[in-house]
């Protein structure tokens, strides 16, 4: 090769292996950058919330927040990638992709990421979470849930119960969701029906002598139970567009 070309080639290449270098160092600094103030929001209190906060969900229950893991530079960064590409830091043009990526359901990035919640709910409502949020497929690792277990433990039992002016018809194709609201009488009768019914499965209970676990059977799905949910953001995306209103589906 000519001495001239096999210089020019050497000087190339030693730049480009400042590059990296320089690229490598401005990272390992804007790692370390957001590594520390991630450590100052969790001291303050930003990022895992007081463990006394809830949002109240329909009428004894509960979701709080618990932790979560990531933030919006791992979607990003999750879907750069494809390009050999990387951002050190969040700005206008990751703000755009984070937004396309969300509106065009570029789900698989998101997997990165995940939170932890309380849930106490209602068992019907906690198993079609379950099936969402938990079970959308048997080969996702990211997603966990475990709840109180009355094998273990004797809870005051507790239940939902539609008042009277919640209860719905059903919709005129049958498949999901609910149609208009039955009228307030009718709603009285249902919502009596149903605490005859619960205060028949409670008494039952408490009055079985045998085994909690075959007893607790007599509770019903309307009982509330208390669980813990991991699951990657992109499973919780999937969960809440799945439920876009709360007279959708229970």
């Amino acid at each position: 090769m000519d001495p001239q070309k096999r210089a020019e080639r050497l000087q190339g290449q030693i730049a480009s292996q400042k590059r990296i270098k320089a690229h490598s160092k401005k990272k390992e600094m804007s790692l370390a950058q957001r590594s520390s103030e991630e450590d100052r929001r969790i001291s303050k209190g930003v990022g895992r919330t007081n463990m006394t906060d809830k949002i109240e969900v329909l009428d004894k229950g509960y979701v709080r927040y618990i932790k979560h893991m990531g933030d919006d530079l791992d979607p990003v960064n999750s879907a750069k990638v494809s390009f050999a590409k990387e951002s050190v830091e969040f700005g206008d043009r990751e703000a755009r992709l984070l937004a396309f990526l969300q509106r065009e359901e570029h789900s698989s990035v998101f997997r990165h990421s995940a939170l932890t919640f309380e849930v106490y709910a209602p068992l019907f409502v906690a198993r079609q979470w379950w099936k969402y949020a938990v079970a959308s497929t048997h080969l996702e690792d990211q997603n966990g849930w475990n709840e109180s277990s009355r094998r273990y433990v004797t809870e005051t039992p507790e239940f939902y119960v539609p008042s009277s002016v919640e209860w719905r018809s059903a919709p005129e194709n049958r498949k999901q969701g609910s149609g208009e609201a039955v009228s307030t009488d009718h709603g009285e009768v249902m919502t009596d029906s149903m605490v005859w019914y619960i205060n028949q499965g409670l008494k039952l209970y408490e009055e079985a002598n045998g085994t909690w676990y075959l007893c607790r059977t007599r509770l019903g799905s309307s009982c509330l139970h208390t669980g813990y949910m991991y699951v990657g953001v992109g499973q919780l995306t999937r969960l809440c567009n799945s439920f876009p209103s709360s007279a959708s589906r229970t």
